[in-house]
């Protein structure tokens, strides 16, 4: 049950690092939070059309949990969705942080 709850904040830790990376990229509030969205939202619509191509995406986490807390075991896609979602939000924290250096440079 743990790991269900450890998978599901790691997907939430990946939405909000997204947020924080367009949070970087645009001023505009409004058009994060629609840049935020249509990524999440385009990326669970990617991974639930192209199921059996897109198991390392980190949209996979949510069918992982509900397969933890249903059957209680993991799937055989759990390593690499796990590092796929880490590498990604590592590389969207240092692409933030690139973008804001940059930006305090140019003003």
């Amino acid at each position: 049950m743990l790991n269900s709850f450890l998978l599901y904040g790691l997907w939430f830790t990946f939405i909000i690092t997204l947020t924080v990376f367009f949070n970087a990229l645009f001023k505009v509030s409004g058009l994060v939070a629609f840049a935020a969205l249509t990524s999440v939202i385009g990326l669970s619509i990617t991974t639930s059309v192209l199921e059996q191509w897109m198991t390392w995406s980190p949209a996979m986490a949510l069918d992982l949990v509900g397969t933890m807390a249903m059957e209680g075991r993991l799937d055989t896609s759990f390593a690499l969705v796990l590092v796929v979602t880490l590498v990604s939000v590592i590389a969207l924290l240092a692409a933030a942080s690139y973008v804001l250096k940059n930006k305090e440079m140019a003003s």
